[in-house]
């Protein structure tokens, strides 16, 4: 098959992917929605650019034209792993946020929205199926549901989330090592250098405590790193001389969406900034017993 006709197969192929589950949405909640409607042509219109331009780009050089697995579990200490988890969460979050400003009942956004972000997530592991590079991997696909249900299971369990997943960067010296994989600038190394990625799990004390017996404002955050990996396996690292290590952490966090506003713009900073863990103090373990302490990590 030669590239062009690759490409045109790609972009039909995620065309029929993005309408045709949306639209059967359609009919199923209501067709008289006009923000419904709105949603799912904008949304499918979206997603179908981002895909057929991700499928173009990232797998057009590394195709190799027939499904296969790879079991990456045990790669980069899990880290990518957990960054699946926390991406399929905060894109079920929107989901459910824009079905809800849809007029549709909030059990039906939230049962919905896990189902669109697990499909819309799914569909980047049938790319990696078909890529020769990387492979299907089940447990992405396991830590995409585990996302998902993270923020479904709480909505159906206390109507609101409490345990919201953030995440941190800094720049460290390992993506010097390897810049052509870890990324060449600040721009490419928050999204692909493991070693300075931290996930976390705010947990918001006052919504499991009476009222105003804890500020509104102040979550406990707990969290995950890595460091010293340059590889992707464990074995490859500690060849080159490098000890991989899991950190643990324990933090004060900043609960932005504590703080209403009925402006939009800043409605969406308060939105988008909550996605972040900001800078607070920070205890930090090693996976070998080593305790630090950080005035302001990030």
């Amino acid at each position: 098959m030669s590239l062009d006709v690759k490409k045109i197969t790609l972009v039909i192929y995620f065309l029929a992917f993005g309408i045709l589950p949306l639209k059967a949405q359609d009919s199923l909640l209501n067709q008289k929605n006009k923000r419904l409607n709105t949603l799912i042509y904008t949304s499918t219109i979206g997603y179908t650019a981002a895909m057929s331009g991700l499928s173009l780009a990232w797998y057009a050089d590394n195709w190799r034209g027939e499904f296969h697995f790879f079991d990456d579990s045990q790669e980069w200490l899990q880290i990518d792993k957990i960054g699946h988890a926390y991406t399929t969460f905060h894109l079920t979050q929107a989901f459910a946020k824009a079905l809800r400003w849809a007029n549709i009942p909030p059990k039906k956004a939230n049962l919905h929205a896990l189902w669109i972000s697990t499909a819309a997530m799914t569909s980047i592991e049938i790319l990696d199926g078909f890529s020769e590079r990387y492979g299907a991997s089940w447990s992405d696909w396991g830590a995409n549901a585990g996302g998902a249900f993270l923020y479904w299971g709480q909505m159906a369990l206390w109507n609101e989330v409490r345990l919201v997943p953030k995440f941190s960067f800094f720049p460290t010296p390992f993506a010097e090592q390897r810049p052509e994989l870890l990324g060449k600038n600040i721009s490419q190394q928050w999204l692909k250098d493991y070693n300075g990625q931290t996930y976390w799990l705010s947990v918001d004390i006052d919504k499991f405590l009476p009222e105003k017996k804890f500020p509104r404002w102040l979550n406990v955050a707990v969290g995950y790193s890595a460091e010293q990996m340059i590889f992707a396996q464990y074995k490859q690292n500690t060849a080159v001389g490098l000890q991989p290590t899991r950190y643990y952490h324990l933090s004060l966090d900043w609960d932005l969406g504590a703080f209403k506003t009925k402006r939009g713009w800043l409605k969406a900073i308060l939105y988008i900034g909550n996605l972040i863990k900001l800078p607070a103090p920070t205890l930090r373990i090693s996976e070998r017993g080593d305790l630090d302490f950080f005035m302001w990590y990030f």
